[in-house]
């Protein structure tokens, strides 16, 4: 690392899915390092207030504001706070988010308009006001995705072979928006035919980018598999996307993440689908594994200036798979990992009581606990050494996706077989 950060006081502003960002930083070398997610309500909920709470070197504040004197540094995790982050950095303040352009990932429709401005491909998507609506332009449609903007919490991008076929998801939707169900604006995406998804998946500082990479495929929330590279090795198609969009990140402000879901095709071509500006799940994980430098790159990176990471293994690979629990759903659930392989199981919405590990329920979360993480000079050792981490985890069932690594196999043979350049091979 370039400096100490013994003296230093960083805040890591969340919504609750990053705690494990904080403890790593704390057990990097941040010397204080705070962590605070919204717990406000009318009702308050002890489960939104100890998220992070019991974590090793790390303390959760009840108001970030309280400690605004005291801290060194600001990290915004999520896309939440826009105005909170534009307003810390006029007073003087070293902050790391992506500022108001967190509207980059959640206005759909004004991320396509973006696209098209700046010469990014996207698939053809057609709108639909309205649940009656959308049933009436799905009639004639096969293959098709429907998203929204910001509402991640109703319900998430889902896929549709055909209208008969998503009824009950459509009713429940329906249900769930009340007296909005004919007011909201629903997105039809058509599907990019024989490809892959591919991102980048490390940040970038008011649209500069680093000279080394992670480059990673996801099954989509089961597992995430990456290799180091250098830059100017990614595929084509990322540094175009990410060239094009770098006066926008400029414009915007955006010290952050910054993978965005690119579909490939054999003949070379690609689709933008989906932006990330905050830290993700999966990814995140990995990256708090592999990077032994972050305290320097959110230090630097809110100051301007881009770094490069520091990986703990050159030339390596990371893996990162999906653990979950439909008890976590309702109910609190401990996860008790052997101290030695605490590092690799990166937990959400958790907090620590006594040294053991709690994942704490809330809306939303689906029944994902987190993830176990490896990394290794080969891709099939991390492999082993997840599944070993996997067989060691106690305190009932936790599922994770069996079928996942093979999945992952055949997508990076497929990019070999597509002509993507620089692949390392699965050995």
């Amino acid at each position: 690392m370039r400096q100490s950060y013994k003296d230093k006081t960083f805040c890591q502003i969340d919504l609750g899915l990053f705690p494990e960002m904080a403890r790593t930083l704390a057990l990097g070398g941040v010397g204080t390092m705070l962590y605070w997610s919204p717990w406000e309500d009318g009702f308050p909920s002890l489960y939104k207030m100890k998220i992070g709470d019991g974590f090793e070197g790390v303390t959760r504040i009840e108001d970030p504001f309280s400690v605004f004197d005291d801290v060194d540094l600001f990290i915004f995790s999520d896309n939440a706070f826009g105005g909170m982050q534009d307003h810390f950095e006029r007073l003087g303040k070293r902050v790391w988010g992506p500022r108001f352009g967190g509207a980059i990932e959640d206005d759909k429709e004004g991320f396509e308009e973006t696209c098209k401005e700046i010469g990014v491909p996207v698939c053809h998507r057609e709108m639909a006001t309205g649940i009656t609506d959308l049933r009436k332009k799905l009639k004639n449609k096969k293959d098709v995705w429907i998203k929204v903007s910001l509402i991640r919490g109703n319900f998430e991008t889902f896929h549709v072979d055909e209208l008969r076929f998503a009824e009950s998801n459509l009713e429940k939707i329906a249900h769930d928006l009340g007296p909005w169900k004919e007011k909201q604006k629903f997105i039809i995406e058509d599907t990019f035919p024989d490809s892959v998804e591919i991102a980048y998946d490390l940040w970038q500082v008011r649209g500069k980018f680093p000279k080394k990479a992670l480059f990673g495929l996801e099954k989509k929330g089961d597992l995430y598999c990456c290799h180091t590279m250098d830059y100017a090795e990614l595929p084509a198609q990322i540094q175009d996307l990410n060239s094009r969009f770098a006066s926008v990140l400029e414009e915007y402000g955006a010290i952050s993440n910054f993978p965005v879901e690119i579909r490939v095709n054999k003949k070379g071509e690609y689709v933008a689908l989906d932006p990330c500006m905050r830290e993700g799940h999966p990814v995140l994980s990995t990256k708090l594994l592999m990077i032994r430098n972050l305290p320097d790159v959110f230090w630097f990176g809110a100051e301007g200036e881009c770094l490069d990471p520091e990986f703990e293994i050159d030339s390596a690979w990371g893996a990162e798979l999906v653990i979950s629990s439909a008890w976590v759903e309702t109910d609190p659930k401990a996860v008790f990992v052997p101290r030695d392989l605490r590092n690799q199981v990166k937990l959400r919405y958790a907090a620590e009581v006594d040294g053991v590990p709690w994942v704490l329920p809330q809306t939303n979360a689906g029944g994902t606990l987190g993830s176990i993480v490896a990394t290794n000079k080969s891709f099939e050792k991390c492999k082993a050494e997840i599944e070993d981490i996997e067989g060691k985890i106690r305190g009932g069932s936790v599922d994770t996706f069996p079928d996942a690594f093979h999945k992952f196999t055949k997508n990076w043979e497929k990019l070999q077989e597509f002509g993507i350049k620089n692949l390392p091979k699965i050995n």
